[in-house]
């Protein structure tokens, strides 16, 4: 067999081919473009409060999971794709990136003259959190991050798949645009540019721990429960999300910066089982590290 005709494959749960992207991609939009389609013809779904909303925007925000097992149905793989996926993750110390939305808030509150919060009197904290998991990463982290992620880099590279996705999730989103949300308030350029930034900062998280989500999904949490706290402490001025939005993607700017140019002569190579960050580690150690079978 012709070697150069075989087309890399990623190797998560089972082979993910990359031409699989566009059923991906095709079913997604698909089954949230239904959902959408629905709240623009009915404004008693605009919202998520009552049972019938709360289910079209369920299958909306779903729908990037619902392709990908669709998708894992029918080839196979599922169930060691899920293994996989709620793992433990590896580099556990990693997962403290996850706390950056949250301390950029923080310094936000810093920098705006009386707003400091004490996030332990909110009575509904914990209901923030459970419904941001729900409505958000569960629902979406094993399509964006568990199979269009990997399966992009193999192409891209860890970078250019991260902004790719990043695209594609912000346009994703935009049909919020179309209705009333509190994301219609919020510039849609400001919006993309932020998505960006949080994937590649979820990208960095997934190549790190991967191949678990654990690392993603914890993130795509603390970024969703810091967007509802920005609103809860009555920061929702656009000068103020505008500032939150800048220190936001600078923050990812020069994290991205520092781990491509680290690890600069790697992520140019072609890809292989060892996860972008244990590379990284590897080459500042200087300590040669055992591949991980059915990591990047």
């Amino acid at each position: 067999m012709n070697q150069k005709n075989v087309k890399p494959k990623y190797r998560v749960g089972g082979d993910t081919p990359s031409e699989s992207i566009w059923p991906f991609l095709l079913l997604t939009f698909a089954i949230a473009g239904v959902s959408f389609a629905m709240m623009l013809f009915d404004k008693d779904l605009h919202s998520p409060q009552g049972f019938p909303g709360l289910l079209v925007w369920l299958l909306a925000i779903w729908s990037p999971n619902l392709a990908i097992l669709i998708l894992r149905l029918r080839s196979g793989g599922l169930f060691s794709f899920l293994k996989q996926a709620i793992s433990a993750p590896a580099n556990p110390a990693l997962l403290s990136l996850t706390l950056l939305p949250l301390v950029l808030l923080l310094a936000l509150c810093q920098i705006l003259p009386g707003i400091w919060p004490d996030f332990l009197t909110f009575p509904g904290l914990i209901l923030l959190v459970g419904i941001n998991l729900f409505m958000g990463p569960l629902g979406e982290e094993f399509g964006w991050r568990g199979f269009l992620y990997p399966a992009l880099r193999l192409r891209l590279g860890w970078l250019g798949a991260a902004l790719l996705v990043g695209i594609i999730w912000g346009f994703w989103h935009a049909p919020l645009w179309f209705i009333e949300s509190p994301q219609s308030e919020i510039p849609f350029a400001v919006f993309l540019g932020n998505v960006m930034a949080f994937s590649v900062l979820m990208s960095i998280l997934r190549d790190g721990t991967g191949p678990s989500l654990v690392g993603p999904i914890l993130m795509h949490l603390s970024i969703n429960v810091a967007a509802g706290l920005f609103g809860l402490l009555g920061m929702g001025s656009q000068a103020e999300y505008w500032t939150y939005s800048l220190l936001f993607m600078g923050g990812a700017a020069i994290l991205a910066l520092v781990v491509y140019q680290a690890g600069r002569n790697i992520v140019r190579m072609e890809p292989t089982n060892r996860p972008l960050f244990r590379q990284v580690f590897a080459q500042w150690n200087q300590v040669p590290r055992r591949s991980d079978e059915g990591g990047l």
